[in-house]
């Protein structure tokens, strides 16, 4: 498996498959069944997130094989956090249980 970094260019859906293309114009393929994204992605703290967490100009890591000479699976993500969730926010204290 190898490993790079890369900048996030543009999403592409193709045959449907969800592509990322890179700013060096090369295609990502991530793995996914029925719709649904399988490639894990991680964040720095180690959470796994989805794939809405990713966006254009985003600067990821990967771990990826070459399928052949023209498709490049990507089987890990790994992304710096641009969300931070606070536990204790006001929305939490409007929530409580009644018996």
């Amino acid at each position: 498996m190898k490993k790079d970094i890369l900048t996030i260019k543009s999403f592409l859906v193709k045959e449907k498959e969800l592509i990322i293309i890179s700013k060096k114009d090369i295609e990502y393929y991530l793995e996914c069944e029925e719709g649904t994204v399988l490639t894990p992605i991680q964040t720095c703290q180690k959470d796994l997130v989805s794939i809405n967490y990713l966006s254009i100009g985003d600067i990821i890591k990967i771990k990826y094989f070459n399928l052949n000479s023209n498709k490049i699976i990507i089987k890990k993500i790994y992304i710096k956090t641009k969300y931070d969730f606070n536990s204790d926010s006001s929305e939490d204290s409007d929530i409580l249980i009644y018996s």
